[in-house]
């Protein structure tokens, strides 16, 4: 009886674990929707707002959207996803200190990068702002776990 509990247990983290990944995973996706959604927008307006013709919209739109989902997806997640790799391999405070350096340094490149991504793209922050509006927007009226504090939901299971 005792086996069978704590295999119970087992699978019951197992479920929990691979419940709570697969919703990390709607979230992203329902975040980049949003986030690409509201750079669309976001183009589309600023392309009205200079008067272009209904193909300079739809280009607008279509850049704006582009940027405004791509980019966070691979320089924030990337950045944060080696950045967390990196510091669970650092045992001292020098390689610590070391890592912080490091991920300071590596910003420097985007004093060269963002010219280039606002020559493509003017007004793609504006759009990401958008995006993430709408998206917290939506998780609050839906109701979703992920903006409740970890307290509340304790009490709730």
């Amino acid at each position: 009886l005792a086996i069978l509990q704590e295999e119970y247990e087992k699978n019951k983290q197992k479920g929990s674990i691979g419940k709570i990944q697969n919703t990390l995973v709607d979230y992203g996706l329902i975040m980049y929707f949003h986030t690409s959604l509201g750079g669309a927008v976001w183009g589309a307006l600023e392309s009205l707002r200079r008067k272009e013709n209904l193909r300079g919209i739809i280009r607008s739109s279509a850049r704006t959207a582009f940027i405004t989902g791509l980019l966070p997806i691979y320089f924030v997640g990337l950045g944060v996803y080696c950045y967390n790799q990196l510091h669970h391999r650092a045992d001292t405070g020098q390689d610590r200190f070391l890592l912080s350096l490091a991920t300071c340094m590596s910003l420097y490149p985007w004093v060269y990068l963002l010219p280039v991504v606002e020559s493509i793209s003017p007004y793609w922050i504006g759009g990401h702002v958008l995006g993430f509006m709408s998206f917290f927007t939506y998780m609050m009226v839906a109701g979703h776990d992920l903006l409740k504090s970890d307290s509340l939901l304790v009490q709730h299971d």
